[in-house]
């Protein structure tokens, strides 16, 4: 079972190390760098070119405890900047030992717990991850 764990592990650290050789950071001094935003905020998650592009978060390989965290903080921030919607990666669990997502049902509970801060949550397009992403719409008012 622990070496199971550690492949697991082991495989999720190279996704990342190969998502990092292939968008590398700019060069220190390089025009593409980031300016800070006001309020010291980072700037939202978007894809590129897309005009249905949002902010995203990614919680995929996560434990349940570390993606309702982040998620909470997520969706806090960006109500607080007023973003309509954001996109969570949650993945379809093909990696789990029960073939089922363990984060799913957790975090669309966690959506449903808070009408205050979550108006509603529905599949992403499968362009944006389709059953393994959803959209959740804020409540800003």
């Amino acid at each position: 079972m622990n070496d199971d764990k550690s492949n697991k592990q082991k495989g999720f650290h190279d996704e990342i190390l190969r998502h990092l050789d292939q968008n590398p950071p700019p060069p220190e001094g390089s025009k593409k760098r980031a300016k800070k935003r006001d309020g010291g905020s980072p700037p939202p998650a978007r894809q590129p070119g897309r005009r249905d592009s949002r902010p995203a978060l990614m919680l995929r390989g996560m434990t349940v405890e570390a993606a309702l965290d982040r998620l909470e903080r997520f969706v806090r921030q960006h109500r607080s900047h007023g973003t309509r919607e954001l996109l969570l990666i949650v993945g379809k669990g093909s990696r789990s030992p029960s073939g089922e997502s363990i984060l799913a049902p957790a975090v669309r509970e966690f959506c449903e717990q808070r009408p205050a801060l979550v108006r509603g949550i529905r599949d992403a397009p499968d362009h944006e991850g389709g059953s393994g992403a959803w959209i959740v719409e804020l409540e800003l008012g």
